[in-house]
């Protein structure tokens, strides 16, 4: 079970797809951490909006949405929870398909999506090179 959001949802999901993608939920849930005991974790800074789009990404691909039918700041949303909860299968797709837009397709972000990327990412961020490269 995660809670999510300041409204604390509770989210149901598998805990072996979850720990398979990211080894921060591994180590929580399979870690020397109380979480262990509980199999519950809290995602309090993570909208529920931005959660089901994260968790649609684990589902088999038949029935997860592409990354193209997102905006430029959602999948930037969605870059900073991967990177957060160590999601790297995410975050790669997502800056591949960021270089796509960016660099082949020449559709530069928007100054406030970068200032927004560096205030919330570090400045080493596959992401955030990215952006320095293509501007």
């Amino acid at each position: 079970i995660l809670v999510v959001g300041p409204e604390e949802e509770e989210y149901t999901v598998h805990c072996g797809l979850l720990c398979h993608y990211s080894s921060y939920f591994r180590n929580l849930f399979f870690g020397p951490f109380q979480e262990r005991n509980t199999l519950q974790g809290l995602m309090p800074d993570v909208s529920q909006r931005e959660f089901r789009r994260c968790a649609y990404y684990c589902l088999p691909l038949s029935s997860a949405p592409l990354l193209s039918s997102y905006s430029t700041s959602s999948l930037l949303r969605l870059y900073v929870i991967a990177d957060r909860y160590n999601i790297p299968l995410l975050r790669d797709d997502i800056v591949t398909w960021m270089f796509h837009q960016w660099a082949i397709e020449g559709l530069l972000p928007a100054y406030p999506t970068i200032n927004s990327a560096f205030a919330r990412l570090p400045a080493n961020s596959p992401l955030c090179r990215l952006m320095v490269d293509v501007m």
